[in-house]
C-alpha cells in the first residue's frame, strides 16, 4: 500500500472515531463540575443520538503520577443525580481515610425514561395512583436498553478513557427495576448494584416474581445495596413498599449464592430524596473494608497488604493500592520518623511506577530525611527529567 493511501486510510479511521464519539465545543460540563464531560454516542442499537456525562477522578490527569485505571460506576437517571452523585464521590473516595478508591462515573441521560427503565411491556393496568407516562408510550424497553450499555457504552467508554473490568450501577425508582433486571438476567455487565426504592410494583410485581421463582442460581461474587423509604411515606401507595418489603424478605430467606447484600429503611425520606443518604451509604457498602485507619500503618506493618488482599478475594476483583495512596503512607511515615517504614512504601511505589515523577520526588524526600544527599539529588534529578511539576520539598 503506497504511503498516500496509507494517509488516506488513517484519515478515515480518525474521521470514523470522531463520528462516533462528539464532544461540543469546550467540552461542554454538566453543571458547574470542573471535570464532567458530555459526550454524544450515536446509538445504532437504540436508533437515535445519546449523551454521556462523565466524571473522571481528581488525579486522572496528575502529571506527576504514571496514568491509572479506574473502576467504572455507570448512574442511571443521570439528568436527576449527577451532580450531587459526583460530589458525594469526590468526598468519598479523597484522602488518606477515603471509603472507597477514586472511580470514572459514567451518567446516562434519558431521552424516553419509562421506555428504556422498565423490564416489560406492562399488560396490566396500572395501580391506582401510578403513572406510567402516556397510554400510548413505549414501555419494556430494558433488553434493548442493556444491549445500548453493553455494545456501545462500555466499549466506548472503555476506548476513550483509562477503565478497569469493576463495574457498579446505581438506579433509582423505574432504575431501580432497571437494576434488579440487571443483577438477574444480565449478571455479567456489573459487579455491584445500589438500588434505591424500586418501582417492584411494575406490571404486577414482574420482577419480584422472577426472583420469587429462582431454585439454583449462582450471583457470581456480586454485591447488592437495596434502600427503601419509611412505610409512613407510602400512604397511599402499599403496593410499591410492600413489593420492595417482600423483595428483602425473599433475599434474606433464599440466601441467594454469591450474592452478598445490605438493605437499609430510612425515615424522613421520601421517594425523591433517599437516593441522596441511600447512594452515601451504598458505596460504602459496596467498597466496605476499603479505609485504613493510616495512624495505624507504623504500628501494624501488613495492614495495607493485608487490607487490599481481603477487599479483593471479597469483591472478586484484584485491587491494589494506588501510587497516589503508596506516596501518601510515604510521607505520612516520614512526617513521622520512621524512615524504615516509608521507605519501604516509597520503594514499593517506586518499583511500581519507575517512571513516575512523584514516586521519584518523593524517594528524593527519603533520602533528604535521611541525609544522604547524594541520592537525594539523584532522584530529583530524575524527577525533574520526568517532568515534575510540583515544588521541591
Amino acid at each position: 500500500m503506497t504511503h498516500q493511501k496509507l494517509t488516506m486510510v488513517a484519515s478515515l479511521f480518525a474521521l470514523a472515531l470522531y463520528l462516533m464519539w462528539s464532544t461540543p465545543a469546550l467540552a461542554e460540563r454538566p453543571a458547574s463540575l470542573e471535570n464532567g464531560l458530555s459526550l454524544t454516542l450515536q446509538s445504532e442499537v437504540l436508533k437515535e443520538p445519546r449523551t454521556l456525562w462523565v466524571r473522571l477522578p481528581e488525579g486522572y490527569d496528575d502529571p506527576n503520577s504514571d496514568p491509572a485505571r479506574y473502576p467504572v460506576v455507570y448512574l442511571l437517571d443521570a439528568e436527576s443525580n449527577f451532580t450531587y452523585f459526583t460530589g458525594l464521590v469526590d468526598r468519598l473516595s479523597r484522602g488518606p481515610y477515603a471509603f472507597m478508591p477514586e472511580v470514572i462515573v459514567v451518567g446516562i441521560v434519558n431521552t424516553d425514561r419509562t421506555r428504556d427503565l422498565t423490564p416489560t411491556v406492562a399488560k396490566s393496568a396500572l395501580p391506582p395512583g401510578r403513572s406510567g407516562g402516556r397510554k400510548d408510550q413505549p414501555t419494556g424497553g430494558n433488553a434493548l436498553f442493556f444491549k445500548f450499555i453493553q455494545e456501545e457504552v462500555m466499549p466506548a467508554v472503555a476506548a476513550r478513557f483509562r477503565t478497569d473490568d469493576y463495574r457498579v450501577l446505581v438506579g433509582h425508582s423505574f432504575g431501580g427495576i432497571t437494576a434488579l433486571n440487571a443483577l438477574l438476567n444480565h449478571n455479567e455487565l456489573f459487579n455491584a448494584y445500589l438500588v434505591h426504592d424500586p418501582s417492584l410494583w411494575w406490571d404486577d410485581k414482574a420482577i419480584l416474581k422472577q426472583y420469587q421463582q429462582l431454585e439454583a442460581v449462582d450471583f457470581k461474587q456480586r454485591r447488592l445495596y437495596l434502600s427503601q423509604v419509611d412505610e409512613s411515606e407510602q400512604a397511599g401507595q402499599r403496593d410499591h413498599y410492600d413489593a420492595i418489603k417482600a423483595f428483602e424478605q425473599l433475599l434474606r430467606q433464599a440466601q441467594f449464592k454469591g450474592l452478598a447484600f445490605e438493605y437499609q429503611q430510612f425515615q424522613n425520606e421520601d421517594h425523591g430524596t433517599i437516593p441522596l443518604v441511600g447512594n452515601n451509604y451504598g458505596l460504602r457498602y459496596v467498597f466496605d473494608g476499603y479505609r485504613i485507619n493510616i495512624k495505624a500503618v507504623a504500628k501494624d506493618p501488613g495492614l495495607i497488604e493485608r487490607t487490599y488482599a481481603q477487599l479483593s478475594q471479597k469483591l472478586g476483583h484484584t485491587f491494589k493500592p494506588s501510587e497516589a495512596y503508596l506516596n501518601r503512607v510515604g510521607q505520612y511515615l516520614l512526617g513521622t520518623g520512621d524512615l524504615a517504614e516509608a521507605h519501604k512504601y516509597l520503594q514499593q511505589n517506586l518499583l511500581t511506577h519507575p517512571n513516575s515523577p512523584q514516586a521519584n520526588q518523593s524517594m528524593a524526600d527519603y533520602y533528604t530525611k535521611a541525609k544522604d544527599e547524594a541520592q537525594a539529588q539523584k532522584y530529583q534529578a530524575k524527577a525533574k527529567a520526568l517532568g515534575y511539576k510540583g515544588k521541591a520539598k
